[in-house]
This record gives C-alpha cells, structure tokens and sequence, in this order.
C-alpha cells in the first residue's frame, strides 16, 4: 500500500483505519457523513463558509455529454487547527469537499460530499474523489462485502500516487 491513495466510502471513515494506513504509507480521503454528526457539522460549516467568502481554492470541471451536463467543484483546506477532534484521526491534514450538479433533461440534482484526508494537493484529491465516485457507481454493491482493510475489494479504491501499486504490505 506504500505509495497509495485509498479512498473510502463512510462506512470506512474510521479512526482506526485511518491509523493503519497510515502505519502502512498510504494516503487516504474519507467519505463524511452524518453518522460522524458534530464533524460533519462543523466540517461542513467551516468548508461552505470559507468558499462562500473565497478563502479557499475552489477547482470545477465541466462535462457535456449524453443529453447532460455535469459541473463539479472541488474544494480542500489544509487549515485545520480549529478542528477539535483532528487529533483524534491519525494523519489527517485536510478537509475537503465536492459539490456535483448534474443536469439531464432540464433537471436538477445537486449532491455536497465533504471528506478527511491526508492529502494537501487539491489536484491529487479531486482526481482520488473523482475516481472513487465511478467506482462507486460501478462496484458500490460489493464493497459492503469488504472484510476489512486488508480485503482485496477494498484495495480496488487504491490509487497509486505517482508509481504502480505495490504489493507489499
């Protein structure tokens, strides 16, 4: 896992694994979700507020295609020192969000998704949660089959950073 992104879905927003990939070289981004209420909160809180005032950089891409159009921006702050529990979740520099709006047919969605994760470069997280989003459109049931960290459906979200993915451990 040297090397490597894993991203997660928040079933997996865990501090302990936070903790062993850490131990492990890896980078992670973390799915948030209210089951972690008060970070979501505040994560969510401090992130909206902070591009709402231009504080932080904030990356969109667009895609047309297929009777749609997508828009999604991306936003990371390395700014944490007001995070009480940050302490308390091995390697965390950042939090980040991404906002998607889809269009088909005239019709709206919009979908906020905000995440932990050890990454500073606002490049490298927007392509990890780029990429973790299709592979969560394409394989989402059967990671809930995932029998922990070391599982190799779990490893399917790994992302080599800048090399191939190594196989030791």
């Amino acid at each position: 896992m040297k090397g490597s992104i894993v991203s997660m879905d928040a079933i997996y927003c865990q501090k302990d694994i936070c903790r062993q990939l850490i131990d492990k070289k890896a980078d992670y981004v973390l799915s948030l979700k209210k089951n972690h209420a008060t970070l979501y909160d505040d994560v969510s809180l401090y992130l909206d507020t902070q591009i709402k005032k231009q504080a932080v950089e904030v990356k969109e891409e667009i895609e047309k295609g297929h009777g749609r159009i997508e828009i999604r921006r991306y936003a990371l702050s390395p700014h944490i020192d007001w995070l009480e529990s940050k302490e308390d979740w091995i390697g965390l520099k950042a939090i980040g969000m991404v906002e998607s709006i889809r269009e088909i047919n005239g019709k709206q969605e919009k979908q906020l998704r905000y995440y932990l994760t050890s990454l500073t470069d606002l490049t490298k997280f927007s392509e990890t949660a780029r990429d973790t989003a299709i592979l969560n459109l394409t394989f989402h049931p059967v990671f809930g089959l995932a029998g922990g960290i070391g599982s190799k459906l779990c490893s399917m979200n790994a992302i080599s950073a800048s090399q191939p993915q190594s196989t030791d451990s």
